[in-house]
C-alpha cells in the first residue's frame, strides 16, 4: 500500500503527487494505486509517526525514514523540502522491492 501524506493546504502537495506518480512509472508500476492522506491534527500526527509533509509512505513506512530529509514534531511541512526525482524513484524502489520480498 503506497501513501501520500500531507497536511490541509500543503504547498508542495501538487509537486509532490506529480513526483510519486512519475516514480511510480519509472519503476514499471505506473498501474499501483496510492491514496493521499491528509493529516490535520497532531493527534493525527502523532498516531501516524508523521515526520511532516510531504511523506511518502510503503506499507506504512517513510520511504526517507533515517534520511537527511527535516523531520518535524507535528503536522507541518518538511521545510519545503520535496525530494527530487531520482532520490524518490530511488527510495520507492528499495521500499516496494523489499515489501514484495525480492
Amino acid at each position: 500500500r503506497i501513501e501520500l501524506l500531507v497536511i490541509p493546504d500543503c504547498p508542495h502537495a501538487e509537486h509532490a503527487t506529480r513526483a510519486l506518480e512519475t516514480a511510480l512509472t519509472e519503476l514499471g508500476v505506473g498501474e499501483l494505486q496510492f491514496r493521499i492522506v491528509v493529516v490535520s491534527t497532531d493527534e493525527q500526527a502523532q498516531a501516524f509517526g508523521f515526520p511532516g509533509s510531504p511523506t511518502f509512505r510503503v506499507d506504512g513506512r517513510d520511504v526517507f525514514d533515517g534520511t537527511e530529509l527535516p523531520r518535524c514534531p507535528a503536522a507541518c511541512t518538511r521545510v519545503g523540502r520535496v525530494p527530487n526525482q531520482s532520490d524518490l524513484t530511488d527510495a520507492l524502489r528499495r521500499e516496494l522491492t523489499s515489501s514484495r520480498g525480492a
